[in-house]
């Protein structure tokens, strides 16, 4: 019995990093005494609330803000999962492409209906966002480029982090001036600088960290 609960949790995780939620453990006819069960045993381990870990699965990198996008829709599976479920973005977007030097906490998702979650190192965001400003990196969704440096000015970041971070992605190649100088247009007037011209917010922020003008 325990052998065949922990092979329909294997066929699951196989897809998430080794992950298993509890709610998808129940879909698959694995009762909660049998998840304690292979916990108690070394089968299991539990890595957050309502999510396991098989043991012996490779550890994947990012691995907490893994466990916390699963918690956003727990009962689906990583797979199946759409861009109303949830996507990386703000400075956990950041982190995940590897551009500026914030830290990997707090996860940061956006979500397109306002909700609560119990998490401290959570913050949700609330807003709709187009097919063309989600990308899906390492298998999780993620707010493209542009949308991340929008979403960097629309929180007031302080311009040493976005400058690093444009300075990155173009450098890596991730994004285009172009591309950026749009996403950057309604933001230009915020950081006190006269009419909306993208490109001027972006030679200015770049001149600002490094000393040199563009």
């Amino acid at each position: 019995m325990r052998s065949e609960a922990f092979g329909r949790l294997s066929e699951v995780s196989q897809y998430q990093w080794g992950l298993v939620t509890s709610r998808q453990a129940m879909s698959q006819e694995v009762r909660r005494w049998e998840l304690h069960r292979l916990v108690s045993d070394g089968a299991l381990e539990a890595v957050g609330f309502g999510v396991y870990r098989l043991a012996g699965a490779p550890a994947a990198e990012h691995l907490a803000v893994r466990i916390a996008w699963l918690q956003l829709a727990p009962g689906k599976a990583a797979e199946d999962r759409e861009v109303s479920e949830g996507v990386l973005s703000h400075r956990s977007a950041a982190v995940l492409y590897g551009v500026g030097d914030f830290e990997p906490e707090p996860h940061e998702f956006t979500v397109p209906v306002r909700r609560r979650t119990r998490r401290d190192d959570v913050s949700l965001h609330t807003a709709n966002l187009a097919d063309t400003e989600v990308d899906w990196l390492d298998q999780l969704p993620v707010t493209r480029p542009p949308r991340l440096v929008r979403d960097l000015l629309a929180d007031r970041h302080d311009g040493e982090h976005i400058s690093q971070v444009i300075a990155d992605l173009l450098d890596r190649r991730l994004a285009t001036r172009a591309q950026l100088s749009r996403a950057m247009a309604p933001y230009a007037a915020a950081y006190g600088l006269s009419g909306e011209s993208g490109a001027v917010l972006l030679n200015h922020l770049m001149a600002s960290a490094t000393g040199r003008t563009s």
